[in-house]
């Protein structure tokens, strides 16, 4: 039932507030802070007229302040980036049920993740934006969510790329997409409504952030984020479409809201000559599957230096000439993934998740209480004690404690202590389309494991 009121509270909220004035909405806010607020800890800043209040349990009251404080710095964050906050008012409230969410002036985070570091770190920041970007910018109904993509990059991802790690959060959206998602069960942006798997969540949050990256890339960062403010103003407490984003930043991408798939090419034909002083090297890309309109980076390494270039790809098969003075050496096609792309099999990586999804998956083990438990956790797993060439071959396989002895002929395990633990997936050097794993067991971090799929070793030490 409360769930169900949740639910209600949160679609009719949305009506209220695209429907009315803002100056009509504290009797609405009044109900809610009744149902939601009863036992709980108050505690309130202002903020350029803005009333910030956190609403914990006594458990969890210590933690007022900090929320308080980068509540602020979101907001001062995001007013410079899109415009002043849009409502008077912000109240985090923590929930008995294990969510998180937002709805006009309200974000809710349940008592089970209150205290995790990645709530204050990120999860706050994300909510907070989504005052912007869903709850006075509303998305179309009739349209695809936009919403969790944009607000995805301009949280999530600015977070990591102020930290440098850009980069590896293109490539773990990379490397996770195919894993996941497959002509089956893919849909559109233009599709996507809300996540409820892995796979939606790649699509809707994952690859939706992608496409506003490779905006950003084309259009250059003055630009977007001037579409971004006018794109605001023009929409504030209206609705907005994907067709609405693309008028604003680029025509050009609709073609990624509306398509399935992701960008596949491959470069055929290499040669390099040398002509009246110069060296030629010329190629032939080809887009495998679906076809798609944008700009190539590519890379020419030399011993004295890198040469980029930028080339504009339209067609199925582009064939491509680069002049350079100096001998080539290597040939880059989009070495910083700012493409929604297929990796290449040396550009991807091994992970968690290559078991989690794997219906080719053996637990190398003669411990059958232990194998009973992975079993819970990855479906398709089954035991055996002993393996032939062929297994080795055509499997993933993961060792647990009583075979690491097997393990460490195949693949290189990290060191750990006793009172250790870790989780490590690497590739197959048999067979680079699998993977080998070793497991050092532990109960208590086993649960925890569809939490870290996105990684390729974890090591759990002291619990953490």
């Amino acid at each position: 039932m409360i769930k169900k009121i949740a639910i209600m509270i949160l679609i009719s909220f949305h009506i209220i507030y695209a429907q009315q004035p803002l100056q009509n909405i504290d009797d609405d806010r009044n109900i809610i802070l009744k149902k939601k607020t009863k036992n709980l800890i108050k505690k309130c800043k202002n903020f350029e007229d803005i009333d910030i209040c956190v609403y914990l349990s006594k458990k969890h009251s210590f933690l007022s302040d900090k929320f308080l404080k980068k509540s602020i710095d979101y907001i001062s964050m995001y007013e410079k980036m899109i415009s002043k906050y849009p409502y008077k008012h912000l109240s985090i409230i923590e929930d008995k049920d294990p969510i998180g969410y937002t709805i006009p002036t309200f974000i809710f985070f349940g008592s089970m993740i209150i205290d995790k570091d990645f709530i204050i770190k990120r999860s706050l920041g994300h909510e907070i934006l989504h005052q912007w970007f869903g709850n006075s910018v509303f998305n179309d109904p009739k349209s695809g969510n936009w919403t969790e993509g944009l607000v995805s990059y301009l949280s999530d991802y600015l977070f990591e790329e102020r930290k440098n790690g850009g980069l590896e959060y293109r490539k773990d959206i990379l490397n996770q997409y195919p894993l996941f998602v497959n002509p089956s069960n893919e849909i559109p942006l233009t599709k996507f409504k809300e996540r409820y798997n892995r796979a939606t969540m790649l699509i809707g949050y994952g690859k939706g952030a992608y496409i506003f990256h490779m905006l950003r890339k084309e259009m250059g960062d003055k630009k977007f984020f001037e579409a971004l403010k006018k794109f605001y103003k023009m929409y504030k407490f209206k609705h907005a479409s994907y067709k609405d984003i693309a008028n604003i930043f680029s025509k050009s991408s609709l073609q990624w809201f509306e398509k399935k798939g992701m960008i596949d090419i491959e470069a055929k034909n290499i040669n390099v000559i040398y002509n009246n002083g110069y060296f030629e090297t010329d190629f032939d890309l080809i887009q495998n599957k679906t076809k798609f309109n944008f700009n190539l980076p590519i890379t020419i390494v030399t011993r004295y230096g890198n040469i980029d270039k930028i080339i504009h790809i339209k067609d199925k098969k582009t064939h491509i000439k680069i002049k350079t003075s100096k001998k080539p050496l290597i040939l880059l096609l989009d070495q910083k993934l700012d493409l929604f792309r297929k990796l290449s099999q040396k550009e991807s990586y091994k992970s968690v998740a290559n078991l989690f999804i794997s219906k080719k998956f053996l637990v190398i083990t003669d411990d059958k209480d232990k194998f009973k438990k992975i079993k819970k956790v990855f479906k398709y797993a089954k035991m055996s004690s002993k393996l032939s060439q062929k297994e080795i071959e055509n499997y993933n396989l993961l060792f647990l404690n009583d075979k690491i002895d097997l393990a460490k002929k195949l693949i290189a395990i990290s060191y750990f202590k006793k009172n250790e633990s870790i989780f490590t997936v690497k590739t197959n050097p048999l067979n680079p389309s699998f993977s080998i794993a070793f497991f050092a067991f532990n109960d208590k971090f086993l649960h925890k494991l569809s939490h870290y799929l996105k990684y390729s070793t974890i090591l759990l030490k002291n619990g953490k």
